[in-house]
């Protein structure tokens, strides 16, 4: 396959986690060479970032935006490179057409809370001593509820910014740098999180933030983002630091909340979560969150209040339903669960999707692979570009001995999406399982 670009883009990510960067950007530029239109190879570019080829990293960047002109990852990653290279005007346009597709589109609010519509281009303003901007794209951020937590101090940063206008530009600049880092995650990740590279790349992009100013809690807030995927045993250092700093933030509490949850720690995380709420009290998805727990618990009275609070602070949020629905199915009222059910499925067709996914998976964890493989081909006819899906139905075959079937589910993965590198990857580790005895 001379002309496949998937190829080279999966051996540059691979040489990037052996730290082998020359050997990376040479099969990139290959993968680049070999089909432009592909653009997980444009991941060139933030190699060229991290090793300070800035002007390297725009010429890539510019490349893919020629491809696809509304490429969010480009664009956000140009507009940085621009700042470094005090190239101010042009940075302003990359991040303003940036905030225009980010605030534009349906899903806008789905765009990572790493680098959230409006602040790239405060950023940039703040870069430019454009302060009055900057400050009004923060205001506009908060007002139009691009913020995952209405208390987080962007505003505080632009004011400690402003007084030290040479740390200030460097302070962002690390922010940014991480921020991109981060939200250009490659298909092809190592098994071991400590090795994912973009990651590594951040953290060190915010250890720097933070010496600079080492009472920044949104340096200290993202710190602690990153450590929760590369290394959990620092988290608490760094929900402490924000504490100490800013003591009415609820960001810290809901960290530690979540991290307890994935440790299964149900009623810890629980407290967490309603320590977070006092701070935060207009948090419609902590109080989901909150009433989940709480129905795990068996509190089903409990989560009741809290499902119906989240949805009196946003109607139109898909999992509050959801959860009411099952807190009133566990209190004996199917009628008015069944009704708050129709409302989850009118108000978010993703949240619908996530949940099928998950009741799948649970299906396939009980060994009810039959009825799994079942809602699996429903799921395919909604959604037939989720490849981790065919691989969940290959697996279910597999699990009833019907090798034949499984195979076929997978070559009918890459059939579907042949730019989708997991697909592949996915046929390879079933060739893979088969080999050995």
């Amino acid at each position: 396959h001379a002309d496949d670009a998937t190829i080279p883009t999966a051996l540059a990510q691979l040489a990037e986690m052996s730290g082998k960067n020359a050997e990376a950007a040479r099969y990139y530029q290959q993968a680049i060479e070999r089909n432009s239109r592909f653009l997980p190879a444009y991941s060139l570019a933030t190699l060229n970032l991290e090793q300070n080829e800035t002007e390297q990293a725009i010429e890539v960047w510019q490349l893919a935006l020629k491809e696809n002109a509304g490429h969010l990852p480009a664009l956000r990653g140009l507009a940085v490179a621009l700042l470094q290279k005090g190239q101010y005007d042009a940075a302003i346009e990359a991040a303003e057409k940036h905030h225009g597709l980010a605030t534009g589109r349906g899903g806008s609010r789905t765009v990572p809370t790493f680098l959230p519509p409006y602040f790239l281009l405060a950023c940039s303003h703040a870069c430019a001593g454009q302060w009055d901007k900057a400050k009004q794209d923060i205001r506009n951020m908060s007002r139009h509820g691009f913020t995952e937590n209405s208390l987080i101090p962007y505003d505080q940063l632009l004011e400690w910014a402003q007084k030290r206008p040479d740390n200030g530009k460097k302070l962002v600049l690390h922010l940014l740098r991480a921020a991109v880092f981060v939200n250009d995650l490659p298909l092809l990740q190592a098994k071991s999180s400590e090795e994912r590279v973009p990651h590594r790349r951040a953290l060190a992009e915010l250890k720097k933030a933070v010496i600079i100013d080492p009472n920044s809690v949104l340096a200290h807030d993202r710190l602690s983002d990153v450590y929760l995927v590369t290394n959990p045993d620092m988290l608490l250092t760094t929900t402490a630091a924000i504490k100490r700093i800013r003591p009415d933030y609820a960001g810290p509490y809901l960290m530690e909340g979540f991290f307890a949850r994935l440790g299964r720690k149900n009623k810890l995380s629980a407290a967490l979560y309603a320590e977070g709420i006092k701070l935060d009290t207009e948090n419609a998805t902590a109080m989901v969150v909150l009433g989940g727990l709480l129905h795990r618990l068996g509190k089903y009275a409990e989560a009741e209040q809290w499902f119906r609070r989240a949805i009196s602070r946003n109607p139109k949020q898909p999992r509050a339903h959801s959860g009411l629905g099952r807190a009133l199915l566990a209190l004996g009222r199917p009628d008015e669960a069944s009704e708050e059910f129709k409302k989850e499925f009118k108000s978010g067709r993703d949240d619908y999707r996530a949940r099928s996914s998950m009741f799948i998976v649970r299906q396939f964890n009980k060994g009810e692979f039959a009825k799994a493989i079942k809602n699996c081909l429903e799921f395919r006819k909604l959604w037939p570009l989720d490849i981790l899906m065919y691989d969940l139905q290959a697996k279910c075959h597999e699990g009833l001995g019907q090798l034949v079937e499984a195979e076929q589910v997978l070559e009918d993965a890459v059939e579907t999406a042949p730019d989708n590198i997991i697909g592949y990857t996915l046929l390879a580790d079933y060739y893979l399982r088969r080999s050995q005895p």
